[in-house]
């Protein structure tokens, strides 16, 4: 499962994305409720030497995203990054 990496600007929007696809994610016959997906925050990564874009505040990164959902923010053109 792949970590993702955005502008903390973007944080919210990612938030609503997410819960836009568990929506989407089919349940299984006599399920009752939606599906539980979570997402969760850990420290940005920086790689030496590297120019970061411009952001008044630090970057967010989320461990270890569904690759599903990684495909439907990449459909959607969300701006992130894969690390």
């Amino acid at each position: 499962m792949p970590n993702i990496q955005l502008l903390a600007e973007h944080r919210l929007a990612l938030l609503e994305q997410h819960r836009l696809w568990c929506k989407d994610i089919v349940r299984t016959p006599g399920q009752i409720g939606g599906s539980i997906n979570t997402l969760v925050q850990g420290p940005p990564l920086y790689v030496p030497g590297e120019i970061r874009p411009y952001s008044d505040f630090d970057e967010v990164r989320f461990l270890s995203v569904d690759q599903n959902l990684v495909d439907y923010l990449k459909a959607s053109r969300f701006p992130f990054r894969e690390n």
